[in-house]
Parts: C-alpha cells; structure tokens; sequence
C-alpha cells in the first residue's frame, strides 16, 4: 500500500507499506510490523528507510481512523483536510539521512500541516 499527503502549503510526501491493511479485523489499538516499510519525499528527492531496531511499530491502527506510521512518524488526523490535524515528527521509527538538517524535514520545517490531497493505493485482492 502507499500513501501520498499533499499539504496546502505544497509538500508531497508518502509512505510505502508492505502490510495490506484489514480494518474489518482491527478490534482494538495495534502496532503492525513491516520490515519493508519506508517514507518518501517528492520535495527533497529522499527515501528514509525504517530502523531496523523499531520495525515492530512500522503501522498503528485505530478503530475508526486512519493509520500513523512508526511512532507518529507521519500521522494522519482527523478532519485532515479542514484543520493542521495531522503531523510528522520524523524521525523516529524511520532514520534521518545522514545529511539531513532541522526537524520535520517532511513538511519544511513545520510540525502540523492540513492535508490538501490524500491518495491511497491499495492492492486489488482477487478470490475467485
């Protein structure tokens, strides 16, 4: 699965999950491991892979919200698209570039950003 964010202040960001996430099975809270996940930036051309050390909480659900990824790495609020309810605290889960200056690099330098577009592409699973 991936996730594209696009803030109205123009950063596009995302992440790549391995996982197919099943929210019928989602009961209560729950971290997922990936080991594959990783977080990208169309703004800075970066790929920041999940530390190897913390790959146990790659995913939390919610019943009844959207994912966060690694421990609010990037994490999706809710009435994403009205109000500055989502945020990314990068890093944490995912490791910085060794190169990489400042916090919340994801979203220059911000903390709290409002969505402008939320893409999900999720894999199709066939039964016959």
């Amino acid at each position: 699965m991936v996730f594209l964010i696009e803030t109205n202040e123009g950063y596009r960001f995302g992440i790549y999950i391995s996982t197919f996430l099943n929210y019928n099975l989602i009961e209560e809270s729950i971290y997922l491991r990936d080991d594959n996940a990783f977080i990208f930036s169309f703004n800075t051309f970066k790929k920041y892979e999940i530390d190897e050390g913390f790959t146990e909480y790659a995913i939390f659900l919610r019943k009844g919200k959207f994912p966060s990824f690694g421990r609010n790495d990037i994490y999706i609020g809710d009435n994403f698209a009205e109000k500055a309810s989502s945020f990314c605290e990068y890093p944490k889960v995912f490791k910085r570039n060794k190169d990489d200056i400042g916090d919340y690099i994801l979203n220059g330098g911000i903390k709290k950003f409002v969505i402008k577009e939320l893409e999900v592409l999720t894999p199709y699973i066939w039964d016959k």
